[in-house]
C-alpha cells in the first residue's frame, strides 16, 4: 500500500480533571493554560502553590491512528512532570520553562477510553534549576501552557532548523523519524503567498541564496515561511512549517551590530506572571506584553528573565522586531551533578525549541547571578554553540573579573544609588578589553517605587532610570542595558515590600505605566510624548513649596501657560543627559515676568525672590540660609516694601491661597506646532479610564482573555495618584472574571482580566466606583 500523509494537531486543552494528589475527591474541571491555585493580589505565601497536583483527562483514541505516530506535546508544566497513559508512566520531564514530547502510540487502547495523567511537582523541594536556594519570583504550579495531541505517519519530521543571514544564505537541517528510505524533501519558502523557493531533493539540509530576500530588522521584522514536505514519489508522508528572518547580529566590543549596523540595546527585563493566576496565561495575553515592550515603551530589546518563556510572546517578538536575550532557568544557586544534568539538558531544550526565532540574538547559559563553575560552564556553552552556531552566548553575572567562558560579558550593574558612580567602568568589571560587555540589570532593588508613592519619589525613580540610561548610551564600550524590570511581580517571603510584591518595575503588575516608563517612551521618535512629573499640587510638599520637576517628552520645547499666560517656553537641553535622544526637561520657573509686570519688582529682585524661594523648598523655612535673610532685605529695601508686604507678595504669588484657581498647561512643541497637551487643574475624581486591548475576543485552541487597565482620572484626564476606592466588576453574557469582583485601586490604578468559557455570543463588563459614572464594556465572541 502506498504511503500517505496522516497529520492532525488536536488541542487538549479543555475538559481536564485536577486536584491535589493529597485530596483525590476534591476534584474540578479546568481548562488550560491552568495554575495549580487562584492567588489574592498580594500577601500569599510561596508555600500556597508547592504541593503534587494532578490533571487527568479521557482519550478516545482513532483505531486508524493504530501503526501511526501519535504524539503528546506538552509547551510546559511546573515543575516536574511525570505523564502516565493508562497508568503506565510514559516520561519524566524536569524543567518548568520548557516544551516536551511524549510518544504514546504504542500506550494507547484503541477500543476504549484512555487516561492521561500529568503528576505535577511544584514543590520548591525538586532538585531541577532553579530551586535550591533563595529565589527572587514566585515559580507557581500547574499545566500553565497549552497541550495538544499530534498525530502523524509512521515516518515524520521530527525537527527544522532553518537560519538566514544577512547576505540573504539560507541554511535548513532536517531531521526524521521512521524508515526514511526512498523519501525526499521539498523546501518550500514563501512571504505573502510569493515563492522564494520550491526545491525537492533528498537531502536532509538545504543551503540557498534568495536574491530577493528582505532583511529581517528592528524597524522592518520581514518574516518568512519555510514549508518542508516529506514525500514518497507522488505521496506527501508529512509536511512541518516555520517562520524566519534574514539577518546576522554579531556582537563586538565596539557593541551590536544587526545586519552591519552599529545599534545600542535598550530594553527591560520580564518575568511571565500576572496577578491572580501566575504563569497561566494563553496566547493574547503573552503577545501583549511584547506590543507593550516595542509600542508602548519603544524597546529594542528584551531579556527572559529568569526563564524560557511562551513561544507566543517570541513568536510577537518576531513580528514586531523586538530583539531578544533567553536563558536557562536558575537564581544564584547551582545544584548537585544531577541538578547540573538537568541544567545542561535545559540548555539543549532552549536552543533546539526557539532557534528559529530571529528575534532571538543571545543565549543565556549561565544561572542567573551564580558563581564561577567552570566544568559546568564549559558544557553548557559547548552544547550551545554545537546546536547553534549562529548565535553568541552569555552568562549574567553580578560578580566582577568572572572567568568568561562565554561570547559575550553580560553583567548586573546597581551601582547607582543616586549619586556616583553611576556604573562600573568596563575594565573594572572584566579584563576581557576585546569582548563584547553588556548590562542585563540595572536599578530595580536599588529604589523600589509603587504608584501611590510620593510625587518626588516616583520622579526620583523616573530619574534614576534616565540616569543610568544616559551613562549606557554614552559609553561604547556597553552593547546596551537591560533595567530592571518591566513589571511589578510577586515575589518570595525574602524579598520585595513585606506584601511579597517586588515594586521593581516601570510598570505596575496590570501593565500600568508608573511614571518612569515614560523615560523609555520618550526616547523614540515616534508619536508624541508628553508626561509631567508632578501635578502642582503644594500640598504633595514639605512646607507647601513645590521644587522644580521633570517632564518627559520627545518634543523639541516644552511650553508652560498659567491659565491663558505664558510663563516660559523651555527648549529641551541636553546638559544633565547628554546621551540621551530626548532627555527629561525641568521645569523650574512658575511665575515668568509676573513678578516684573505684575507686582513692580526688576528684574534682579525677581530672581532674588525665586532663588529665594526655591532655596527654602528644598531646605524647608526653618533652615533659611543667611545669605537668604540678607537678599530679602535687599528686596525690601530696593523695592521700598515693608515685611508685611513682601509677605503677602509671597503669600499671593508663591502660595496662591485664597486666589482664582487657574490651570496649569503644558504644551508640546514639534516642528513648530503643537504636538501633545497636558492640562493640570484642581484634582476632582471624574471618571474611570478604562482601557482593553480587545473587544473582540475567539474561542480557539483555548480559552481567549482581554486585558483591562483602569485608571481614575480627573476632569482633565490626569492620573489621580491618591485614589484608592474600591471598583466593582460586573460581567453578563459568556465570560468569566479572572480575579475577584471587587478591586482596590492602587495610586489611582488596577486591572482585571476578562476569559471566554467556551460559548460565542455578546458579553459585558460593568465598572462601578462610588458616585463615578458607570463604565461599561461590550465584547463580541467568536468561535
Amino acid at each position: 500500500m502506498t504511503r500517505k500523509e496522516i497529520k492532525m494537531l488536536i488541542p487538549l486543552n479543555d475538559q481536564w480533571t485536577f486536584y491535589r494528589a493529597e485530596e483525590p475527591l476534591k476534584r474540578q474541571t479546568v481548562r488550560l493554560p491552568h495554575s495549580n491555585i487562584t492567588t489574592p493580589f498580594n500577601y500569599f505565601s510561596q508555600q500556597d502553590y508547592q504541593f503534587v497536583s494532578v490533571y487527568e483527562k479521557t482519550l478516545l483514541a482513532d483505531p486508524a491512528w493504530q501503526g501511526q505516530a501519535v504524539l503528546l506535546n506538552f509547551m510546559a508544566v511546573a515543575h516536574r512532570a511525570e505523564v502516565y497513559v493508562n497508568d503506565h508512566l510514559a516520561m519524566t520531564h524536569n524543567c518548568g520553562y520548557t516544551a516536551f514530547q511524549v510518544i504514546i502510540a504504542d500506550l494507547l487502547d484503541y477500543t476504549a477510553p484512555n487516561i492521561i495523567k500529568v503528576v505535577a511537582d511544584s514543590r520548591y523541594s525538586v532538585n531541577i534549576p532553579p530551586f535550591g536556594g533563595m529565589i527572587d519570583y514566585m515559580t507557581y504550579g500547574g499545566i500553565y501552557r497549552e497541550v495538544y495531541l499530534d498525530i502523524r505517519g509512521p515516518v515524520w519530521i521530527q525537527d527544522i532548523f532553518a537560519q538566514g543571514d544577512a547576505n540573504r544564505r539560507l541554511q535548513v537541517q532536517v531531521s526524521l523519524q521512521g524508515q526514511t528510505a526512498g523519501c525526499t524533501l521539498r523546501y518550500i519558502l514563501s512571504r505573502d503567498g510569493v515563492t522564494f523557493l520550491d526545491s525537492e531533493t533528498e537531502q536532509l539540509s538545504l543551503a540557498a541564496v534568495i536574491h530577493d530576500a528582505e532583511r529581517w530588522d528592528i524597524d522592518s521584522p520581514a518574516l518568512y515561511h519555510l514549508t518542508v514536505e516529506l514525500k514518497n514519489g507522488t505521496s506527501r508522508l508529512d509536511m512541518q512549517q516555520t517562520r524566519l528572518g534574514f539577518r546576522t547580529c554579531r556582537f563586538t566590543s565596539e557593541g551590536c551590530f544587526l545586519n552591519g549596523r552599529l545599534i545600542k540595546l535598550i530594553g527591560l527585563n520580564r518575568h511571565q506572571s500576572y496577578p491572580y493566576v501566575g504563569y497561566a496565561m494563553p496566547a493574547r495575553v503573552q503577545r501583549r506584553d511584547a506590543e507593550i515592550l516595542k509600542k508602548e515603551l519603544h524597546m529594542n530589546m528584551v531579556r527572559t528573565s529568569h526563564y524560557p518563556q511562551s513561544q507566543h510572546f517570541i513568536d510577537a517578538c518576531d513580528e514586531l522586531g523586538l530583539l531578544v536575550l533567553t536563558e536557562i532557568p536558575g537564581w544564584q544557586h547551582i545544584g548537585d551533578p544531577a541538578w547540573q544534568t538537568a541544567a545542561r539538558e535545559n540548555v539543549r531544550e532552549m536552543v533546539q525549541q526557539y532557534r528559529n526565532h530571529p528575534s532571538i540574538v543571545l543565549w543565556g547559559v549561565r544561572i542567573n547571578e551564580s558563581q564561577d563553575c567552570d566544568e559546568l560552564y564549559r558544557e553548557t556553552n559547548r552544547i550551545a554553540h554545537e546546536l547553534d552556531p549562529t548565535r553568541p552566548t552569555c552568562g549574567v553575572r553580578y560578580i566582577r573579573h568572572s572567568h568568561l567562558l562565554e561570547d559575550v560579558y553580560t553583567f548586573n550593574d546597581f551601582s547607582y544609588a543616586g549619586n556616583k558612580p553611576v556604573l562600573q567602568r568596563k575594565s573594572s568589571v572584566t579584563r576581557a578589553a576585546d569582548k563584547p560587555y553588556m548590562i542585563t540589570e540595572f536599578n530595580g532593588h536599588m529604589f523600589p517605587t509603587k504608584a501611590f508613592d510620593t510625587e518626588g519619589h516616583r520622579q526620583a525613580h523616573a530619574l534614576r532610570h534616565a540616569t543610568v540610561l544616559n551613562q549606557i548610551m554614552g559609553d561604547p564600550e556597553i552593547a546596551g542595558g537591560l533595567g530592571w524590570c518591566m513589571c511589578d511581580y510577586n515575589t518570595n517571603k525574602d524579598f520585595g515590600s513585606g506584601d511579597h510584591i517586588c515594586y521593581h518595575g516601570v510598570l505596575d503588575m496590570f501593565r500600568n505605566p508608573k511614571l518612569a516608563a515614560a523615560v523609555y517612551a520618550a526616547q523614540s521618535d515616534e508619536g508624541a510624548v508628553l508626561v509631567a512629573g508632578s501635578l502642582m499640587n503644594k500640598g504633595e510638599y514639605p512646607s507647601a513649596l513645590p521644587d522644580d520637576f521633570h517632564v518627559f517628552t520627545n518634543a523639541e520645547s516644552v511650553r508652560l501657560y498659567r491659565g491663558e499666560r505664558l510663563i516660559k517656553d523651555y527648549p529641551v537641553l541636553n546638559d544633565a543627559f547628554p546621551h540621551l535622544p530626548h532627555p527629561p526637561v525641568v521645569l523650574d520657573d512658575f511665575w515668568g515676568d509676573s513678578l516684573e509686570s505684575e507686582e513692580g519688582l526688576s528684574p534682579r529682585n525677581a530672581a532674588r525672590i525665586k532663588n529665594i524661594l526655591k532655596s527654602i523648598s528644598r531646605t524647608g523655612p526653618g533652615r533659611i540660609a543667611p545669605v537668604n535673610y540678607l537678599r530679602l532685605l535687599l528686596v525690601m529695601l530696593s523695592s521700598h516694601l515693608s515685611a508685611r508686604s513682601l509677605t503677602a507678595l509671597i503669600t499671593r504669588r508663591f502660595m496662591s491661597w485664597g486666589s482664582e484657581s487657574l490651570a496649569w498647561r503644558l504644551e508640546a512643541i514639534r516642528d513648530g506646532k503643537t504636538a501633545a497637551v497636558i492640562e493640570i487643574g484642581e484634582q476632582v475624581a471624574a471618571e474611570l479610564s478604562v482601557d482593553a486591548d480587545t473587544l473582540e475576543l475567539a474561542e480557539g485552541d483555548t480559552y481567549d482573555v482581554a486585558s483591562i487597565r483602569i485608571r481614575a482620572v480627573d476632569t482633565h484626564g490626569n492620573l489621580l495618584p491618591l485614589f484608592m476606592e474600591p471598583v466593582t466588576l460586573t460581567v453578563a453574557g459568556p465570560l468569566e472574571l479572572i480575579g475577584p469582583a471587587s478591586i482596590a485601586l492602587r495610586g489611582g490604578l488596577g486591572g482585571t482580566y476578562l476569559r471566554t468559557c467556551g460559548q460565542t455570543g455578546q458579553g459585558r463588563l460593568t465598572l462601578q466606583c462610588g458616585d463615578l459614572p458607570e463604565v461599561v464594556l461590550a465584547f463580541n465572541i467568536h468561535a
